[in-house]
Parts: structure tokens; sequence; C-alpha cells
């Protein structure tokens, strides 16, 4: 298996990513009043539609590459 070099900047960012996906599910949200749990169901709607339309500039980046250059088929 190859290892991926990974920029430390996008290491970082994908890290903290991470890290507050986690911490969010470490909430409890049970005496959270309904105005505050509908807030957040809206911020992670946002944040979860903007990560979609991130991941598919990534996609069509990755469209662009030769397919034998991130582990496709060669022709």
């Amino acid at each position: 298996m190859c290892s991926i070099r990974v920029p430390a900047e996008v290491a970082a960012k994908l890290d903290a990513l991470s890290v507050a996906v986690a911490a969010l599910g470490e909430l409890n949200l049970d005496p959270l009043n309904a105005p505050v749990r509908l807030h957040m169901l809206e911020q992670l709607e946002t944040a979860s539609r903007r990560q979609l339309a991130f991941s598919h500039d990534v996609i069509r980046g990755l469209a662009q590459e030769d397919a034998a250059d991130i582990g496709g088929p060669n022709h």
C-alpha cells in the first residue's frame, strides 16, 4: 500500500473538521430547547451542503486527472 502525503495545511483542516464533528456528537441535546435545536439543525444542514458542494469541486478536479495517476486502469 502506498502512503499519501497530505500537505500539513490540508491535514490540519481535515483534523479540525473531524474534531468539531466529534465534539458536536458528544453534546447532550436533551436540555436544549426546541429553538436552539432547530438552530443547530439549520447550521448542520448548511455545513453539510457546503461540504457536499466542496466534494463536487474535488471530484471535478479528479475527473481532470489521468485515471492511471489516481489508481484507475491504464489505457
